[in-house]
């Protein structure tokens, strides 16, 4: 990390940190401060050291590997990013592990008791992803068969790798911009476009196959909505390279 000392001065004296907390947790403040601004490998740090080593079991809360993957994403945006950035916010009154403990039991109790209405959130990012500016010749088709498609939404969802369903979620339900999940993910933002890019075209192909096997439309009728379905691939993927 190279964050420089006097940056470090101005921030210990912006949060008002006490010279006994400095002193007894000096490492623990100096990452804290490191991850406000933004510097690269503080982030990779607090990534190591705080978060892969978060159980499935936290303050006796069970979280399947999805929720767990989930809860890790939340506290990355919560404690690292801007605006909230609450990583700020510690003062070095205990180990900041401890502290971060804290913040990922309470955000895993929100997870437990959010799941009822998480795999209709989940629908919701697939929808923008395959669908962000359909007009009305593909609403009332997507209408007209809703329940098929929602069923094929549910089963795409539920095949993509954890990784998948995070992107998906920070960009289309938290609002992320591809920079900011660069930023998250240690990578170019050219990696998390393309992986978004690669997520959209393999939920195209499943809902075509999906609603081949499950819809009784007639072929005419099949390929009318898997051709406009497709028809705003090329939109869609200038959209998401294009964000910033």
């Amino acid at each position: 990390m190279q964050l420089p000392r006097e940056t470090f001065a101005r921030w210990l004296e912006t949060s008002g940190i006490e010279s006994e907390a400095l002193a007894a947790r000096g490492a623990d403040l100096y990452l804290a401060a490191a991850c406000v601004a933004m510097d690269r490998e503080a982030i990779d740090a607090f990534e190591k050291h705080m978060l892969a080593p978060l159980g499935r079991t936290i303050g006796g809360v069970a979280l399947t590997p999805d929720q767990l993957d989930e809860l890790r994403q939340q506290l990355r945006v919560s404690l690292l990013l801007p605006p909230g950035c609450r990583i700020g916010k510690f003062r070095g009154q205990g180990p900041l592990a401890a502290w971060v403990r804290v913040c990922a039991v309470r955000t895993a109790l929100g997870l437990v008791q959010a799941r009822d209405q998480q795999p209709r959130e989940d629908e919701m990012a697939l929808e923008h992803l395959v669908a962000p500016n359909g007009d009305q010749e593909i609403s009332a088709i997507k209408g007209q068969y809703r329940e098929a498609f929602q069923a094929a939404l549910s089963k795409c969802f539920a095949t993509l790798p954890p990784r998948g369903k995070t992107l998906l979620r920070m960009h289309f339900l938290d609002g992320m911009s591809i920079d900011a999940m660069a930023v998250v993910f240690g990578v170019h933002r050219a990696t998390v476009a393309r992986r978004l890019v690669a997520i959209r075209r393999q939920v195209l192909e499943e809902i075509s196959q999906a609603l081949a096997l499950d819809l009784r439309a007639s072929s005419s009728e099949l390929s009318q909505l898997v051709r406009l379905v497709r028809s705003e691939v090329h939109v869609s993927i200038q959209r998401i390279l294009g964000d910033g």
